[in-house]
């Protein structure tokens, strides 16, 4: 147990010192992003958590996503839009994509996709396509290929679809 000795002895100077282990290494990356980016930032910030006074929804929402949906178009069966929206309307579409994709594979009946999707609210004044028919046309032919959404675990993912 070298590595457990090592760590007790370095606490004990840390703490003559009047410092942790933990604070030495905030301080340390506090150093670097100084003196790389030039930025003076807060411990807190260093530690991994939001600026002060930005929580991290702030931080979501402060930016411009793109986001792709099916919406009825003029003509059958319909259209794909694409906008640059807010976060949480980006991912309503992503929502929206994942509801297409469960369709496509039978996971959800076609009256439970109508009755959850005609609810919604419109993104940038175009609604979401409810019809099941449409949306499952639009899918086999291939429109697919040009929706972008999002997910809250990864930036930028293309349909497989």
């Amino acid at each position: 147990m070298p590595d457990a000795a090592r760590y007790a002895r370095e606490k004990i100077r840390l703490a003559a010192q009047g410092t942790t282990p933990y604070r030495r290494r905030i301080d340390r990356t506090r150093e670097r992003v100084e003196r790389v980016a030039g930025v003076r930032i807060t411990r807190r910030h260093a530690a991994g958590h939001s600026p002060q006074g930005r929580s991290v929804s702030q931080l979501l929402h402060g930016r411009t996503y793109t986001a792709s949906w099916y919406a009825p178009g003029p003509s059958a069966p319909g259209r794909v839009v694409t906008a640059d929206v807010s976060y949480r309307d980006a991912q309503r579409a992503g929502r929206y994509l994942e509801l297409t994709r469960r369709l496509q594979e039978n996971r959800i009946t076609p009256g439970e996709f109508q009755r959850r999707v005609q609810r919604w609210r419109p993104i940038a004044g175009v609604s979401f396509l409810a019809d099941p028919r449409r949306v499952l046309a639009l899918l086999v032919m291939g429109a697919s290929e040009d929706v972008e959404f999002y997910t809250t675990r990864s930036r930028r993912q293309r349909s497989a679809a």
